[in-house]
């Protein structure tokens, strides 16, 4: 991991070579007769509606600039620093897998502390949730992955009378975080468990989704398609290609057709709907009833949330199979320990059994009843560094 604050350029003492000036140029001419080229083989719809962008042009568009961002990065090495940029294709069914060596698990809070330094250029000056002086639970340890892309910390605590299992990750681009639908296909009738789905994704994180197979209602969206569009009883999330969450209120979307155009507009890739909306804006979300979840009675919750730019928080509760602590809690506790977390942005997934967080490939928390039910999907969070990069 690059330990320069600059995020751009870093002055290097004496001026370029002539012979490194002629070799980026000559990089630069055939990277853009290469990127016309791919242009030229994207055939438009002529009935597709060009006030937004297609798919593949956004997708290929971030291709491009990582792809000469990084020519830059690797032909100017000896004269400046530029940061390489990384993202995963849009269309890539299986992440990049992650470097055994920079998993870890550590009870000393400064081995995590000097992780977290390694990562100050991703982290673009962003405060982190966790911290040496939050009490872990007894006999518990922290686990981390950390390289140029991804820094994820999984730690738990004891809240009140539950066991809360939190995940901290910080990506640097907005394909990091995906979903993953077992059969890879909407309205597949598979299910897996979510820790079988987070390895045959290459996850370094994942939670559970909004086990959408298990009921017929809501707003579902998947890469970029609305599959299901029954909004009037609950809260939706949307999940854009730059990483944002925006919410819609139940009831709040009235037609499938301004749906689809929101979709395109704000470059939403998928959405979960369960819900509620826990935090929104930096402000408790009042809740007064809601259909599903059983929001006012003690119950195993999962949710995930936004503090800052690509930058999440994760939480599942359990009872650590411990008879001190209760699996649940209402969902007006578990959203003020996100608002209290730091999130701005939090929204429930799926609950009960399903309620999992994934970490190299393993659930990190004690699960309802003892073992993991299949489901139908996941979110995940994965390393957007090509398979066998050197890492820094």
């Amino acid at each position: 991991m690059h330990s320069d604050p600059d995020r751009n350029l870093s002055p290097h003492p004496g001026p370029a070579s002539a012979p490194a000036q002629i070799l980026v140029s000559l990089l630069f001419f055939l990277l853009l007769a290469a990127f016309a080229l791919l242009l030229l083989t994207v055939s438009p719809d002529p009935y597709e509606d060009h006030t937004v962008p297609s798919r593949q042009t956004t997708d290929l568009y971030g291709r491009f600039e990582a792809l000469s961002n990084n020519l830059k990065s690797d032909a100017l090495s000896d004269i400046v620093y530029i940061r390489k940029l990384y993202r995963i294709p849009e269309d890539a069914s299986v992440a990049p897998e992650p470097a055994r060596a920079r998993f870890g698990e550590t009870t000393d809070p400064s081995v995590v502390e000097a992780v977290i330094a390694d990562a100050s250029e991703l982290l673009e000056g962003q405060a982190l949730s966790w911290n040496r002086s939050i009490p872990v639970f007894p006999g518990s340890v922290i686990r981390y992955y950390c390289d140029d892309t991804i820094l994820s910390i999984v730690w738990k605590e004891a809240i009140g009378n539950t066991v809360c299992t939190f995940a901290e990750v910080k990506i640097a681009d907005g394909s990091q975080l995906r979903r993953a639908i077992a059969g890879d296909s909407y309205s597949s009738s598979i299910q897996l468990k979510a820790s079988d789905m987070a390895r045959g994704v290459h996850a370094v994180t994942a939670i559970n989704g909004d086990f959408y197979a298990f009921r017929s209602i809501g707003v579902v969206v998947y890469k970029r398609e609305l599959c299901r569009f029954v909004p009037s009883v609950l809260d939706t999330c949307f999940f854009t290609a730059s990483g944002e969450m925006l919410f819609a209120h139940a009831g709040e979307l009235t037609d499938a057709a301004e749906t689809e155009r929101f979709i395109a507009e704000n470059d939403i890739l998928f959405s979960t709907s369960f819900g509620p909306i826990l935090v929104e804006n930096g402000k408790i979300r009042e809740l007064y009833s809601y259909p599903v979840g059983e929001v006012f009675e003690y119950f195993a919750r999962s949710a995930i949330g936004t503090t800052d730019r690509l930058h999440y928080i994760l939480m599942v509760t359990s009872s650590e199979n411990s008879r001190m602590y209760l699996d649940g809690m209402y969902a007006s506790t578990a959203a003020q320990i996100m608002l209290d977390k730091g999130c701005r942005q939090a929204y429930e997934l799926d609950g009960g059994q399903t309620a999992v967080i994934v970490f190299d490939g393993t659930p990190a928390n004690g699960i309802v009843y003892g073992s993991e039910r299949t489901m139908s999907d996941i979110l995940y969070f994965a390393t957007a560094l090509p398979d066998g990069e050197a890492i820094s």
